[in-house]
């Protein structure tokens, strides 16, 4: 009987423990409820202060003041983020977001905007990570330069580019097309509407020899050249320009104009 009384005890105590620990998480449970309605209250602890930053060439102030208002709701604590994120990245020029929280009231957003090199062919605007983020690309037609890049190279095509840009350098001559194919064959038509002729290897030594050869005697002459054809080990071929003239040959009898 002694040891049935001690199993009773023991019981009765496991079970007094159970229902004291029961009690206190209930009331830690109703606590955490009762905190989290509290501050769930757009009136306690509101957002007095957004502050933007970035350097913005497209994105308007208008355009941010309206996301602002639209995105943000609730107080420091109920903020959705991602709300946040789903209504900038809407914007097309928006490349990347930050949201920071400063406590007590303030929310920074920084942003970085997508800078536009080229129009990829059929496609729209290209930025410098080589992605299509506008297929709106009628204001910058005689601005931006003309790509046609075969899918998957576009941002190979778009490292050449600027080493190509780099090495025109102060020649005043631009790009103002780029063709890049599969096979990585390029060529560049310029400013001065001269076609160039890249081809695969060695593309940046073969500009480079040429733009030599354009400074010391070329420029002068650039309005009589088609193109010029940079893909040979020691040099390059110079395409002229050839307009039909009216050649007179002295036939008998009568006089035979030719053209050639």
């Amino acid at each position: 009987m002694t040891v049935k009384q001690e199993n009773i005890a023991v019981e009765k105590d496991s079970a007094k423990k159970f229902l004291v620990n029961f009690l206190w998480v209930v009331a830690f449970c109703g606590s955490l409820f009762g905190g989290y309605k509290a501050i769930s209250q757009e009136n306690v602890l509101p957002i007095k202060e957004i502050s933007i930053s970035g350097e913005f060439d497209q994105i308007s102030a208008q355009e941010l003041h309206s996301l602002i208002v639209d995105g943000v709701s609730g107080n420091f604590f109920t903020l959705s983020v991602e709300n946040l994120y789903q209504k900038f990245y809407a914007l097309p020029w928006v490349e990347q977001i930050w949201v920071h929280r400063v406590w007590p009231d303030k929310i920074n957003i920084e942003i970085r905007e997508n800078k536009a090199v080229a129009i990829l062919k059929d496609k729209g605007l290209l930025n410098d990570k080589g992605r299509v983020f506008s297929t709106n690309a009628t204001h910058f037609k005689n601005i931006l330069p003309l790509f046609a890049v075969a899918s998957e190279y576009e941002q190979e095509a778009i490292t050449a580019y600027r080493v190509y840009e780099e090495i025109l350098g102060e020649t005043g001559v631009r790009i103002r097309q780029f063709i890049f194919d599969r096979r990585k064959s390029q060529t560049l038509f310029l400013s001065n509407e001269l076609e160039v002729k890249l081809g695969r290897v060695n593309t940046e030594k073969r500009l480079g020899r040429f733009i030599k050869a354009y400074e010391q005697n070329l420029a002068e002459k650039v309005q009589k050249i088609e193109g010029v054809d940079l893909r040979y080990t020691n040099g390059f071929a110079v395409k002229w320009k050839h307009k039909l003239k009216q050649v007179s040959v002295q036939t008998t009898n009568k006089q035979q104009v030719t053209k050639v």
